[in-house]
C-alpha cells in the first residue's frame, strides 16, 4: 500500500522530476541511502499525494538503465514500486544528476544495518512462513526477466512488523549502482568478492541465489563465527572450508533448513541450487545439496611471500600482489613442480602451460614479471577476476571502471593496459576451455574495443572504449561537464543551453568524447565527416562540425537551435572560401548568417553545400583561369622579348637596314637592265 502523506510540509528547497514529482534536497533519508548514494525525501502527484524517497546517482557511477524497463515489468510486491526516474539539475550539486523514485511503505525499516557481525537468531518458522516465501518469488520473477539484481543484502532489505514480528519483506534499489557495489563482501561468491567494488559487471542469478543464502544464514544464526574478522580473512576461510562452514560452523538447524543453506550456498555455481529447486524445496519437495570433492590439498606446501599454500585456489588471488615472486616461482621451476608432483593435478599443469603460453605471446620486457603473474592468477582459478597492478577486475566491468576513473580524475591506465596487453583474452580463453560458450561473442567486442584503442585519431583512443564498453553511460564531453546528454539530440540541445547561459565557457563545439559518442550511438550524423575533424585545415574541419550537427537537428527535427548556430556561424568564416567569386561570397555569408538566426543549421549548411552554386562558381573560376592563362601567355612573350633592350635595339636595327639594302640592290639592278635594253 502507498504511504499516504499527511499533509505534506512545503519546502521551496526542490527539484522537480517532471511535472508531478518534487523531490526535497533539504530533507534527506539516512535510512534510505544505498552505497554511496543518498537519499531524499520526494512525493509524488502522479494519482495521489504519494509519499516516496529519491535515490541521487553520481555521475561517476552508472546507473543500470538497460534493466528499467524490465523492472518495472515485473510487477512483484517483493521489490520497492518504481514511481519515477530521469533527470533533474540537483541544485546542491550545480549540476544535472539522475534520479531514482521509489514509493516508501509504512513502518518498513531495514532488516539491520551494514555492521560487520550480523547474528540476528530469528524464528526459524518466522524466516519461513513470512521471508522465504516472498524472496523466492522475486528471485523466479527476476530470473524470467533474465535481471541479475545484485544488490541483495539485508541492509537494502525492508520489513514490516506486527507485534515485534515480521510479517511481510520487500527488497530494495538495484538499479542506481553498477551490479554488486553497494553489496557487501561477504554476500558475495569468492571470486567475485575478489573483484573490487564495482568490478564485477552484469553479475549472473546463481550470484543472487548466493546471496539470498547468505542472508538466510545471518537471519537464522545466533552467533557469528567470523567476528572481527576481515573479509579477506573470510575469503581465504571458504576457499579452505566452504561457504557454509564458514558462515555457520558448527551451528544446527532443522533438516529442511540444512537442505536449503547447503543447496544454495554451495560454492561451485554448477552445483548450486537454482531458482526452480528452490521452488521446489519450498513446495516440501525433498532434494539433496550436490556435495563438492574435497579440494586438493598437497601434502607438501609451496611457500610464497614467506606463507605457506598448499591449494590452488588460495595460491591463485595471491600472485598478482607480488610480480617478481611468483616470476620467480616459474623461472625457478618450484611451481611447475609443485603441480605435478605435490599436487598430482593434471589440469592445474596444463593451465599453468598455456598460461605460460599466453606470456610468451604477449611478453613486453618491462611488465614481464607482471604478465607472468597476472595470467598465472588467472589460469590457476578460471573463475577468478583479472588481476593487474593492484587492480581486480572483470572484463564486463571495463566500461564501468573506465567512466568511473575518468569522473573522478583517478589513472585509466591499468585497465588501458589490460586491454593493450590482451590480458581479456587469456582470461577468455581459460573461460572457454572450461565451457563458457557465451563468451566467445564477448571476446570477438573486447577486441573491438582493443583495435579502436590504439587509434589516434579523433573519435578512437579511450573515449571510444568507453562507450563501445558501456551502452548505458552518457556524452562525458568536458563541454557537457554539468549536463546529461544520453543521444545526440540532448547533445545539440543541451550544448545550445549552454551557450545560451554562458557562450565564453563553451571554449569549442566538438571534442574527442562527443565525436566517440556519436561515432557509437548514432554513426549516420558524423560518420561521412569524421576524419575531416582531425584535417589540418580549419575550414574542413568546422565545415565537418557544422555538418555532423546539422544532420542531428535534421535527424531528430528540433526546430532550432540558434546560439549553436550564432556560435558555429563565428567558427565558419573559412568555408566561405570554397566559393572563388568574391561577390558570391559575400551574398553566400549574408544568406547563412539569416539561416543562423532562425537557428536553422541544415539551412546554413545547405548554403555552404548548394551543388547548383558550387558548381557554377567553379566553372567561372574555371573560365577566367583558362582567359587569364591565355594573356598570361601573351605577356610572357612580349616580356621575352623586353628582357634585354639593347639587344632589341640592334636587331630591329639590323633588319631596318637588311630591308633598306635590299630595296636600293633591286632598284639599281632595275636601272641597269633598263639601260642595257634602250642602248643607253
Amino acid at each position: 500500500m502507498a504511504a499516504k502523506s499527511s499533509p505534506i510540509s512545503e519546502s521551496k528547497n526542490t527539484v522537480s522530476l517532471g511535472a508531478k514529482i518534487k523531490i526535497y534536497y533539504d530533507r534527506p533519508l539516512p535510512e534510505y541511502d544505498h552505497g554511496p548514494l543518498k537519499a531524499y525525501e520526494a512525493v509524488s502527484y502522479l494519482n495521489d499525494v504519494t509519499k516516496c524517497y529519491a535515490l541521487i546517482c553520481e555521475r561517476a557511477y552508472m546507473p543500470r538503465l538497460t534493466l528499467v524497463e524490465n523492472y518495472v515489468r515485473v510487477n512483484n510486491p517483493g521489490l520497492v514500486n518504481l514511481v519515477g526516474n530521469g533527470v533533474v539539475f540537483w541544485t546542491p550539486a550545480k549540476e544535472e544528476r539522475y534520479v531514482f523514485v521509489y514509493q516508501t511503505r509504512a513502518s518498513a525499516q531495514k532488516i539491520s544495518d551494514d555492521k560487520p557481525e550480523i547474528a540476528l537468531g530469528l524464528s526459524p518458522s518466522m524466516v519461513l512462513k513470512n521471508i522465504i516465501p516472498p524472496f523466492v518469488s522475486i528471485l523466479t520473477d527476476l530470473e524470467h526477466k533474465r535481471i541479475n539484481h545484485g544488490s541483495l543484502c539485508l541492509s537494502n532489505v525492508f520489513a514490516q512488523y506486527q507485534d515485534n514480528n515480521i510479517v511481510d519483506v520487500f527488497i530494495g534499489d538495484m538499479l542506481s549502482l553498477p551490479y554488486g557495489m553497494a553489496q557487501p563482501s561477504i554476500y558475495k561468491t569468492v571470486p567475485t568478492a575478489l573483484a573490487e567494488q564495482g568490478g564485477i559487471g552484469t553479475g549472473y542469478i546463481a550470484n543472487d541465489i548466493y546471496a539470498f543464502g547468505v542472508c538466510v544464514a545471518l537471519m537464522l544464526r545466533t552467533k557469528d563465527p567470523m567476528e572481527g574478522k576481515s573479509d579477506d580473512f573470510i575469503i581465504e576461510a571458504k576457499l579452505q572450508k566452504g561457504s557454509y562452514a564458514t558462515l555457520l560452523d558448527k551451528q544446527r538447524f532443522s533438516g529442511p533448513f540444512l537442505e536449503l543453506l547447503k543447496g544454495v550456498l554451495q560454492d561451485d555455481p554448477l552445483k548450486r541450487w537454482s531458482v526452480e529447486e528452490i521452488s521446489l524445496w519450498y513446495d516440501g519437495r525433498q532434494l539433496s545439496p550436490k556435495q563438492n570433492p574435497p579440494p586438493k590439498i598437497a601434502p607438501r606446501p609451496l611457500e610464497f611471500e614467506n606463507k605457506k599454500y598448499n591449494q590452488i585456489a588460495t595460491l591463485a588471488k595471491e600472485l598478482s600482489k607480488a610480480p617478481a615472486s611468483a616470476a620467480h616461482l616459474v623461472e625457478s621451476g618450484q611451481l611447475s613442480h609443485w603441480l605435478e608432483r605435490a599436487l598430482s593435478d593434471k589440469k592445474a599443469v596444463a593451465r599453468y602451460e598455456r598460461a605460460m603460453g599466453f606470456v610468451r605471446e604477449n611478453l613486453k620486457t618491462h611488465e614481464k614479471n607482471i604478465m607472468i603473474a597476472s595470467n598465472l592468477a588467472i589460469g590457476m582459478n578460471t573463475a577468478n577476476p583479472i588481476f593487474y597492478k593492484g587492480r581486480a577486475l572483470y572484463p564486463e566491468a571495463f566500461g564501468d571502471k573506465l567512466i568511473e576513473a575518468t569522473e573522478k580524475g583517478e589513472d585509466p591506465n591499468p585497465i588501458v593496459e589490460i586491454l593493450k596487453q590482451g590480458l581479456f583474452n587469456s582470461w577468455f580463453i581459460f573461460k572457454l576451455e572450461a565451457g563458457g560458450s557465451d563468451y566467445l561473442g564477448m571476446s570477438e567486442h573486447f577486441e573491438a574495443a582493443r583495435n579502436a584503442l590504439r587509434g589516434k585519431k579523433t573519435g578512437y583512443g579511450v573515449e571510444r572504449c568507453i562507450y563501445m564498453l558501456s551502452k548505458r553511460v552518457h556524452c562525458m564531453s568536458p563541454l557537457l561537464k554539468n549536463v546529461i546528454a544520453y543521444d545526440a539530440a540532448e547533445i545539440a540541445l543541451k550544448l545550445d543551453r549552454l551557450l545560451e547561459q554562458n557562450p565564453k565557457a563553451v571554449s569549442q563545439l566538438m571534442d574527442r568524447h562527443i565525436a566517440a559518442f556519436l561515432i557509437e550511438r548514432e554513426p549516420q550524423v558524423i560518420e561521412r565527416r569524421l576524419f575531416d575533424l582531425d584535417s589540418p585545415h580549419q575550414s574542413e574541419v568546422m565545415h565537418a562540425i557544422l555538418s555532423c550537427y546539422a544532420a542531428i537537428q535534421k535527424r531528430h527535427k528540433i526546430d532550432s537551435l540558434p546560439h549553436l548556430a550564432k556560435a558555429l556561424l563565428k567558427k565558419i568564416k573559412p568555408c566561405y572560401r570554397v566559393f572563388y567569386d568574391l561577390t558570391l561570397r559575400k551574398t553566400i555569408e549574408d544568406k547563412v548568417s539569416k539561416a543562423a538566426e532562425k537557428g536553422d543549421l541544415p539551412g546554413m549548411l545547405s548554403m555552404i553545400e548548394d551543388p547548383v552554386t558550387r558548381s557554377r562558381d567553379r566553372k567561372a573560376y574555371n573560365s577566367a583561369v583558362e582567359e587569364y592563362y591565355k594573356l598570361e601567355i601573351e605577356s610572357q612573350e612580349l616580356q621575352m622579348n623586353l628582357i634585354d633592350r639593347s639587344s632589341f635595339n640592334k636587331s630591329f636595327g639590323r633588319e631596318i637596314s637588311a630591308m633598306i639594302a635590299s630595296g636600293l640592290s633591286i632598284i639599281v639592278i632595275v636601272f641597269i637592265a633598263i639601260s642595257f635594253y634602250t642602248g643607253g
